[in-house]
């Protein structure tokens, strides 16, 4: 058919042919460049939301941990500061309780120091032999502190006084430590406060604190007693523990400890009970 159509009239129907063709071609171009621009624009608008929630979160995120620094920052000075609080406080209850033993051990030897001389009339009155038709060497205890003035001074009355002076701070110490100490150990198996217990647990403080204070005191007592019956003639504090030996320093501490266990156990107990009462 196309051979049969003349050149002139051949040329015009190739020209509109092509140029619908490239019509055609640019239209699918612009077309698909239209439709990715929108597809570019729908993606821009929802992601521009995003992005802005995304970065409004990082900033809120690095508010929060500022803040949080911040927080840290201020509290460890109070956390040190009250760490340091608690670590006075406990210093000075340390110090407190050094100071309350020190003195109580001072105020038991001033005491001892003090009522020595009927002390060592008692064991003189109790140590003598009496003889039947023979007069009694000491008859009470103001004839005996007189006697003993008389016939070996005044510092005759204080013989034995140097074991007493050594034993008073340890067996205040000691006595009011295991005391304190079995009290807050039975507080504690019997889920109570110390302030709380039972007057048995209070009994059962108070005879520890007894059996301490003797196992302390009985060697010291021991050398007193003999210094005292001895007067003049009695050896030195170091002499006679070199004689009597372990064994020796400890003799008569039965009766010792029948003695003050009982007397240990009314008088914490009955202390106790009755600061619970007032």
């Amino acid at each position: 058919c196309m051979q049969t159509l003349t050149p002139t009239k051949r040329a015009p129907l190739l020209s509109n042919h092509v140029c619908s063709r490239l019509r055609g071609r640019t239209g699918f171009v612009l077309s698909s460049l239209m439709l990715l621009l929108a597809l570019v624009a729908d993606a821009t608008q929802e992601s521009t939301p995003n992005l802005g929630r995304h970065f409004a979160g990082m900033n809120h995120e690095h508010s929060s941990l500022e803040k949080q620094r911040l927080s840290t920052a201020t509290s460890l000075p109070l956390l040190a500061a009250g760490k340091r609080d608690e670590a006075d406080d406990g210093l000075k209850s340390i110090l407190g309780n050094v100071k309350d033993f020190l003195l109580g051990g001072v105020a038991g030897a001033i005491a001892s120091a003090a009522v020595f001389p009927i002390d060592l009339a008692k064991t003189r009155i109790q140590d003598q032999t009496i003889v039947a038709g023979e007069e009694v060497v000491y008859k009470n205890v103001l004839q005996t502190i007189g006697k003993v003035a008389s016939e070996e001074s005044v510092l005759g009355l204080y013989k034995g006084i140097t074991p007493v002076l050594i034993g008073a701070l340890p067996e205040g110490v000691l006595e009011i430590g295991t005391n304190d100490a079995v009290r807050k150990a039975l507080a504690q198996r019997l889920g109570t406060s110390p302030s709380e217990l039972p007057a048995s647990a209070e009994v059962l403080a108070g005879s520890c604190a007894g059996f301490a204070q003797v196992v302390v005191t009985s060697p010291m007592e021991r050398v007193k007693i003999l210094q005292q019956v001895m007067g003049r003639k009695a050896a030195s504090v170091s002499e006679l523990v070199s004689q009597l030996g372990l064994r020796g320093m400890y003799q008569g501490s039965s009766a010792c400890f029948l003695r003050d266990i009982p007397f240990a156990a009314l008088y914490f107990s009955i202390y106790a009970q009755t600061r619970k009462s007032l």
